[in-house]
């Protein structure tokens, strides 16, 4: 199997949208397909897009890295994306 660049996908603590970064132009259009979009800050990166419901957000991330994980890419996981910004009241 041919050496693949990896991909992150997680939830952006500040913004609180789920994100995904690197890969190569294989893993853009898998991306893109499955609801995210090009953003270009800094460096290159793609967001959900704002159609999917914020309950449904989960499953299409869900989704997208088992069409990455099918293509051959390595979907590594962040420490942050499980963290949710709710904040509750002390």
């Amino acid at each position: 199997m041919n050496e693949t660049a990896p991909v992150t996908v997680a939830r952006d603590i500040d913004t609180g949208r789920i994100i995904a970064r690197g890969g190569d132009g294989l893993a853009h259009g898998i991306l893109e397909r499955t609801f995210f979009l090009r953003e270009v800050h800094g460096a290159t990166w793609r967001r959900m897009s704002p159609t999917v419901l914020a309950a449904d957000q989960a499953a299409v991330a869900q989704l997208a890295v088992a069409r990455l994980q099918a293509a051959g890419y390595r979907v590594e996981p962040t420490p942050n994306a499980r963290r949710s910004r709710r904040r509750t009241a002390t």
